[in-house]
């Protein structure tokens, strides 16, 4: 009974730690352990525009649209296109295509900041 007791008591003291100190938990993308890499392959920005006129920020990778497939990598909630340049360099071998779209709210750019690419295009093979 004195075991189950201690358990117990461990696991409030646990949970009671978790409730107040969950914020110093949370993920913090500006705390990037990748910055300064350099990006390896060419890339051409492109813009989305999504059905309710945002306009979403991309990269894509066109090695040979007719020949190979195309990857089309959503890279998570956390972050932005920088930061995901590391895995991005591991395409540059591969036979592949790709498109790597930013998330809203990372990189949401303002119109004809960059030249528009509609993503028919960007997908035809």
């Amino acid at each position: 009974m004195e075991l189950f007791i201690g358990i117990v008591a461990i696991y409030l003291i646990v949970l009671i730690f978790l409730f107040f100190f969950q914020r110093n938990l949370m993920y913090h993308p500006d705390e990037n352990n990748y910055s300064g890499d350099n990006l390896e392959v060419n890339i051409e920005k492109v813009t989305i525009k999504t059905t309710d006129n945002i306009n979403l920020l991309g990269w894509f990778h066109n090695k040979n649209l007719k020949s190979y497939k195309t990857i089309v990598y959503f890279h998570g909630n956390a972050g932005t296109l920088e930061n995901r340049i590391h895995k991005l360099n591991h395409f540059k071998d591969m036979d592949v295509n790709f498109l790597i779209i930013a998330w809203r709210g990372f990189r949401v750019i303002k119109e004809n900041q960059v030249r528009r690419v509609f993503i028919q295009m960007v997908l035809v093979q």
